[in-house]
């Protein structure tokens, strides 16, 4: 079938999952990862697909994106999608609950970046602005599970100009800090900041119990609060948990 790519946004059309033209500066070689799933993601009781893309422009880099391919009565058609990163390694792709779950490596802060070593799992939900990262989990060089979890608000209930959110950190962050972002269905960013979180000492779980204020943002509308445990060293994202909330 035919894909308009992520990354360099032309349209080409896949034999036996690839693709191969050019020369010079204008080479492109697409590849289709073996690994993808099947499952409804819209709701609609059809199995979709959830397959993985890399682009290569001719130089070193393989830039990867996960690409929702929807049934719509038989005819398979390419619905959203969203960049994963440069050489990363997909082990395993699943459709869970409608959203899409990555098993995969990626390249930490000390990592050459032919050989990533970082164990993330990545989860995507679909809206109506394309695909939403609603949760990561990583893990550190020992094997200990990095993740951040929303006790409450539940996902998908009503909030006013503010909303108080509880949670918990697997492991500590750095400086007992988290990152959250407010934003839209489209992606924009209404809001962000940062709170504290109580540890009962390095390295060890931590607790949250923040009010934050969503009043840059309108009444009935969608709105996806993420939080963030941020890596000191390069920036990277180690562990996310979001929640989706109405606005009223």
């Amino acid at each position: 079938m035919e894909f308009t790519l992520p990354v360099s946004r032309k349209t080409v059309k896949l034999l036996d999952g690839r693709y191969e033209a050019g020369s010079g500066t204008d080479y492109l070689l697409i590849s289709m990862a073996d690994t993808m799933a099947f499952g409804n993601i819209n709701g609609d009781g059809l199995d979709d697909a959830a397959v993985i893309l890399g682009e290569n422009m001719g130089g070193s880099g393989m830039f990867q994106s996960l690409v929702v391919v929807f049934n719509q009565g038989g005819v398979p058609a390419q619905w959203a999608d969203t960049q994963i990163g440069d050489r990363v390694k997909v082990n395993a792709v699943a459709i869970q609950d409608h959203q899409v779950v990555l098993d995969m490596l990626v390249a930490g802060p000390n990592d050459p970046m032919c050989c990533p070593y970082l164990a993330e799992t990545q989860t995507y939900r679909l809206t109506k602005g394309g695909l939403f990262l609603t949760g990561l989990t990583s893990k550190t060089p020992k094997g200990e599970l990095r993740s951040i979890k929303i006790e409450s608000p539940a996902n998908f209930s009503e909030a006013g100009a503010s909303v108080e959110v509880k949670g918990s950190v697997s492991i500590v962050p750095f400086e007992n800090t988290l990152a959250y972002f407010i934003q839209d269905d489209t992606h924009h960013t209404f809001d962000q900041g940062s709170i504290q979180v109580k540890a009962g000492g390095p390295g060890g779980p931590a607790t949250f119990d923040a009010t934050i204020d969503l009043s840059k943002s309108s009444a009935s509308m969608i709105i996806h609060l993420a939080f963030q445990n941020v890596s000191a060293a390069d920036g990277s994202i180690l562990a996310l948990g979001s929640v989706e909330l109405l606005r009223k």
